[in-house]
């Protein structure tokens, strides 16, 4: 993994076939393809359906506020050589040195190890760059898939809880950590 600074917080993160760097409103359109798919939102916790025009800048712009203020960082997720974003991964609730990892990923691109090797170099980014001692995420437990990368990523999984996962609706969810070394 290789990170080339573009702030004081926000790299560039670059990964074998993967390169993880900040949102930009031109990528609004192609993240309003990749959400606005119902099978991406059905198994995501706060993307919605439909996912409406505005929305994805609305959400590219908030993610500036929060990089800005220090309290969160979100990247788009770029395959290298083709130059296509096709998700974005991020940390939220940075405080303490702990945050929250939260990942999206277009139906397409499901199952090619790409969450993962994205996963991996951000946790790598966040403890070695950032100084974040513990990171925390959680999943639907009705998408297994986001579990499974969670522990190919090294976190460990500590509770199922209930609680709000969607507005207004109940359900399950899967909790996992991962701590520095």
């Amino acid at each position: 993994m290789t990170t080339i600074p573009i702030s004081q917080r926000q790299s560039i993160i670059v990964t074998e076939r993967l390169t993880l760097r900040p949102l930009s409103l031109t990528d609004a359109p192609r993240i309003k393809e990749l959400a606005g798919n119902p099978n991406v939102s059905k198994y995501t916790r706060s993307i919605p359906f439909p996912y409406r025009d505005g929305m994805a800048e609305s959400w590219i712009k908030s993610t500036k506020a929060l990089a800005a203020s220090g309290r969160a960082l979100s990247y788009a997720l770029q395959l290298t050589k083709e130059k296509i974003l096709i998700g974005s991964i991020g940390l939220i609730d940075i405080e303490n040195s702990e945050a929250v990892l939260g990942f999206w990923i277009g139906e397409r691109y499901w199952n090619r190890g790409y969450c993962t090797e994205a996963t991996r170099a951000i946790l790598e980014f966040a403890f070695n760059s950032l100084g974040l001692k513990r990171i925390t995420a959680e999943h639907l437990t009705s998408n297994p898939a986001s579990g499974e990368v969670m522990r190919k990523s090294g976190m460990s999984h500590i509770e199922k809880v209930r609680k709000e996962c969607r507005i207004g609706e109940m359900g399950d969810i899967e909790v996992y950590e991962v701590m520095s070394q």
